[in-house]
């Protein structure tokens, strides 16, 4: 340690010798502010290094450097700023590491003076010169190191409060409270705070608190109030609150006025003037300008940071703790400051401030009587309030409404009356909301054939409901806060009977006060159930009553069940009803389990129906009512569940399809069903298909319609490829890939003869154990005879193997887009084709059918090659290639006859495309790259004639075609080149060769000694 600390003495010794005599040069006028500048800075970097180490710097070194900052100090006022700032960072280092264990009374109280004196007016006259942001963070950075280091001592901590010091004192508490509320920025501000906080620690005595008390109390209820010329930071708001909240437990809390009070009894007239000053009279003046003060602090309540919050609501226990009779004024405003901070976000602090808020009014009767006087006070603005368009404060008072019932209900303060008033506020509120928010700001989206579906075996399905009252966020919390309340509402003895009013209000009421006293009796009936299951297995001895639970949730399933059932707009004014009476259903599923298996018969298709609603929040409300359903009737998803009843789900959708109904419900209903089953739903819809083609034919002139028929249809083409099952495909998929010439070996020829010999000797064993016996006598004639022999079968003549239903499902959907894709509608058209690339590779399995198939579509398939739109030459390009792939050497003669069109068009593409890559000049880009249209329709192309070539027989010339096209991708794109090489490996290396693609250039020739070669053009 000693060595360290003679390191780091020769290390400061230079310049702090420099220092010195610059100061004392500067001083005769003899050098400038910038060779004490120069001076300085070296100083503070030997002080940054040495101060790395903790036991460098000890009180003598720090002295030593010490001395030549007191000359800079003693000429401030003619030195610049900078430099004053300079010496104060050294002077930082000093006290946070030398000083920091060690620090001399005198020499504290000397430092205290000279930064007070620098960072603010002296006490006795004005300061003569300004100063800055900087100087004045680091002069309170300073404050706070002193105080730091005054408060291990016991001398450091008396000398702040001797008499010859007190004004010392004042003058620095005034210059920290003015650097609190006029701070020139955050961090002065928040560096004020620190010391200030540091300050109040040093002291650590009452009495001397006490007399900056008002002052302190003052500045920081002034800094604190939110005011728009100076927005504080967290990190502010934060300190100053933890400040205030020191103050009042360290001066006035119940424990020091009643110290105070004893000691003040125990000496009598002999008590000193401070305990006579500060005693319990001064207490009770202070509480009133205390309470004045928190009513200000209080208003950070509704803060949007939860730090404020949080920080605020110890402050609000402090005062109840320990000021419960000192500052017993303002215990009414702590508590309903508690309970609103409490209900502001359901975080574990909050649930720590309601256990505390039951804690105290457990222990004092009185904060009961205050919360019930502020429930009613809520209740009865609550319909008033929720009339407004202020949505935060919606929020709060139904926060504080359903904290208040939660702290009473658990000390079992509740009465009957205070229920029904709350009941009853509560529903004119609902009203009000429902009045205020129409159905009209709810998403509305038209059904169609891309909604996404959770799959059967997929991730987990959803089941739990999303709020459709109201649909802003802020309405939403709103309403959140509402089922909050009517929670614990629903724990009271009352609850039961105000179910049994709002559902007779229901029955009995339309529009929005039906929708209202709905969304009420169900929220009570859940609350219930979740609430009363378990207490339901102790107390099934008794029956259930008329009005009980089960037969109030009875009675709404059934008011549901009728609103399902009317499913015209017309019939029903607010969908949201039928998204609650789902809700309705769904519930009563889950109380009933798999005794709800009979009421499918009821409920199962207003369900499914309302999933092909224009309506998206009622579409999610259904599929999550199937997935509870199918949960709770015991089923393993919804597949089972829609299997297990699809008899009458495709009897109904085929109704529907068959008189002609063209809402889009029931094709959007079959969609969803074949989605969620898959393919184990295709077996019983060869007859609903039949109603789809008559759909078809009867409307084709609707392209919503027809597209949405199709969808249907690809839905099924989709399923059944999924599961390519030998039962369906009823054959193996042939490979058309053309494998790469390689020449023959020895070992494979004979390789060759001895498989042929095999071959040869088994067929001969085979026709001598199949020919019957000579007989001389019946037979005379000769072995040669011409008479006829039985032909041996083989494997190879076995007949065709008959195809499936679904096979011939699939195919007669497949055949049917011929009569559609010329149709006016783009989509349809790119819609038709991704079914055909899809439906191929299932019906290419059977040679026999699938080709008379292809011979019939190509025509019509072949012209969307060539169509306006380029989504659907993507898409043409991707079933072409998909057929090529499928159907082979087939394809041959038929690619053949449309060459010199395919050609031209990939010409077109490539010539845009080099265009768009060539712009230049103003207002003309260098294209989108791989994003444009006309790439895509490139890429397309390219993969196209890459499947043309890996699976079709083609002639040389349109091989060099096809080389000559994809010249540019055959060194980048490997899939490219490997596809040629498979046909012509020395045409894809020449044509490399000729770009250079392969490294070495043609136009580079060999060097050898004695030879001459010549260059050859190609």
């Amino acid at each position: 340690m000693e060595a360290t600390r003679n390191q780091a003495f020769q290390k400061l010794k230079p310049p702090c010798v420099e220092l010195n005599q610059v100061a004392l040069r500067f001083k005769t006028k003899s050098a400038t502010s910038k060779d004490v500048l120069r001076a300085l800075e070296t100083l503070h970097r030997v002080l940054l290094d040495v101060s790395h180490d903790e036991n460098a710097l000890d009180e003598k070194l720090a002295d030593y450097v010490f001395f030549p900052l007191s000359h800079i100090f003693r000429e401030s006022q003619e030195l610049p700023l900078r430099v004053l700032e300079l010496a104060l960072q050294c002077l930082r280092i000093l006290l946070e590491s030398a000083w920091r264990h060690k620090l001399s009374a005198s020499l504290g109280i000397q430092l205290l003076i000279l930064l007070s004196f620098i960072a603010g007016r002296s006490p006795t006259q004005v300061k003569s010169k300004e100063t800055s942001e900087e100087l004045t963070l680091v002069v309170f950075e300073c404050l706070h190191s002193l105080f730091n280091g005054l408060i291990r001592s016991v001398e450091g901590k008396q000398s702040l409060t001797e008499a010859t010091n007190i004004p010392a004192l004042g003058h620095t508490v005034t210059v920290l409270l003015d650097g609190v509320t006029d701070g020139i920025s955050d961090q002065n501000q928040l560096a004020a705070v620190a010391a200030l906080d540091a300050l109040i620690s040093c002291l650590g005595d009452r009495e001397a608190i006490a007399s900056f008390f008002p002052g302190m109390v003052s500045s920081l209820t002034k800094a604190l109030q939110a005011s728009t010329r100076s927005k504080r930071s967290r990190k502010f708001l934060e300190a100053g609150i933890d400040v205030l909240s020191k103050l009042i437990r360290m001066v006035i809390s119940d424990g020091a006025v009643a110290e105070l009070h004893e000691q003040s009894t125990a000496v009598g007239k002999r008590a000193s003037s401070d305990i006579q000053r500060f005693g319990s009279s001064w207490a009770k003046a202070t509480a009133a300008q205390v309470k004045l003060a928190l009513a200000n602090v209080v208003r950070l309540r509704n803060h949007d940071r939860a730090e404020i919050r949080q920080v605020l609501h110890r402050l609000c226990l402090t005062v109840l703790e320990n000021c419960r009779e000192s500052l017993s004024e303002s215990t009414a405003m702590m508590v309903e400051t508690l309970i609103t901070l409490s209900a502001t976000d359901q975080t574990q602090e909050d649930v720590h401030g309601v256990s505390g808020l039951n804690r105290l009014a457990f222990m004092d009767s009185s904060i009961v009587g205050i919360i019930k006087g502020s429930l009613h006070s809520w209740t009865l603005s609550l319909p008033r309030i929720m009339q407004s368009n202020d949505d935060s404060a919606k929020t709060r008072i139904i926060g504080q409404i359903s904290t208040s019932i939660k702290v009473l209900s658990d000390l079992q303060s509740q009465t009957n009356t205070l229920d029904y008033d709350v009941a009853t506020s509560l529903r004119d509120s609902v009203v009000a909301i429902t009045h205020a928010h129409t159905s009209s700001k709810q998403r509305q989206t038209q059904p169609n054939g891309s909604l996404q579906l959770l799959p059967a075996d997929g991730q987990e399905a959803s089941t739990t409901f999303r709020p459709i009252l109201v649909s802003q966020r802020g309405e939403q919390e709103t309403l959140l806060a509402l089922s909050s309340m009517v929670r614990q509402l629903s724990g009271s003895t009352n609850s039961l009977a105000m179910t049994r009013i709002m559902l007779d209000e229901a029955r009995a009421s339309t529009g929005k006060t039906l929708l209202a006293n709905f969304w009420l009796a169900l929220n009570f009936l859940r609350s219930m159930s979740a609430t009363n299951h378990d207490m339901d297995l102790f107390l099934a001895s008794d029956p259930p009553k008329s009005g009980s639970h089960e037969n109030l949730l009875e009675e709404l399933y059934s008011l549901s069940l009728t609103i399902l059932s009317e499913n015209n707009e017309e019939d029903v004014t607010d969908w949201r009803l039928q998204g609650l009476a789902l809700e309705a259903v769904a519930l009563q599923s889950s109380q009933l389990g798999q005794q709800f298996r009979p009421e499918l018969v009821d409920a199962l298709y207003p369900i499914v129906q309302l999933m092909g609603s224009p309506q998206a929040d009622l579409r999610d409300h259904a599929i999550t009512c199937l997935n509870m359903v199918s949960g709770s009737c015991g089923y393993p998803n919804t597949s089972d569940l829609i299997i297990d009843n699809v008899d009458y789900l495709v009897n109904s959708v085929a109704l529907k399809l068959n008189t002609f109904d063209i809402s889009p419900q029931a094709p959007q209903v079959l969609l969803m069903m074949i989605r969620l089953c898959g393919s184990s739903l295709l077996p019983y819809l060869d007859d609903l298909v039949g109603s789809v083609f008559a759909a078809l034919d009867s409307f084709h002139g609707y392209p919503r319609l027809v597209e949405l028929l199709f969808a249907v249809l690809g839905a099924i083409v989709a399923e059944g490829s999924k599961s390519a099952s030998p039962s369906i495909t009823a054959g193996n998929q042939i490979n058309h890939r053309k494998q790469p010439w390689r020449p023959r070996t020895v070992s494979d020829v004979a390789r060759q003869l001895k498989e042929a010999k095999a071959k040869t000797t088994v067929t001969l064993d085979n026709d001598l154990s199949q020919a019957p016996d000579p007989d001389p006598q019946t037979d005379p004639l000769p072995s040669d005879s011409p008479a006829e022999e039985p032909q041996p079968s083989t494997s190879d003549e076995s007949p065709a193997a008959t195809p499936s239903k679904i096979y011939t499902l699939i195919s007669s959907i497949t055949l049917l887009t011929r009569h559609y894709l010329p149709h006016t509608s783009a989509p349809l058209r790119n819609q038709l084709l991704h079914l055909l690339t899809t439906a191929f590779p299932l019906l290419s399995h059977n040679e026999t059918l699938f080709l008379p198939l292809i011979n019939s579509l190509w025509p019509v398939l072949i012209k969307r090659l060539y169509d306006t739109e380029p989504f659907v030459c993507v898409a043409a390009a991707e079933a072409v290639a998909k057929v090529c792939e499928c159907a082979g050497d087939f394809m041959a003669s038929r690619i053949e006859s449309e060459w010199d069109d395919i050609k031209s068009l990939f010409w077109r593409v490539h010539g845009r495309i080099r265009a768009e890559n060539k712009g230049k000049g103003k207002g003309r880009g260098r294209g989108r790259g791989v994003y444009s249209t006309n790439y895509q329709m490139w890429d397309a192309l390219v993969k196209m004639l890459v499947v043309i070539v890996g699976y079709v027989r083609i002639g040389d010339e349109m091989f060099d075609d096809v080389v000559e096209m994809v010249a540019d991708c055959l060194g980048s794109r490997r899939e490219v080149r490997e596809a040629l090489e498979g046909v012509n490996p020395d045409a894809v290396w020449l044509e490399m060769e000729r770009q250079g693609a392969n490294g070495v250039s043609l136009g580079d020739l060999p060097k050898v000694d004695g030879f001459v070669f010549k260059a050859v053009e190609l």
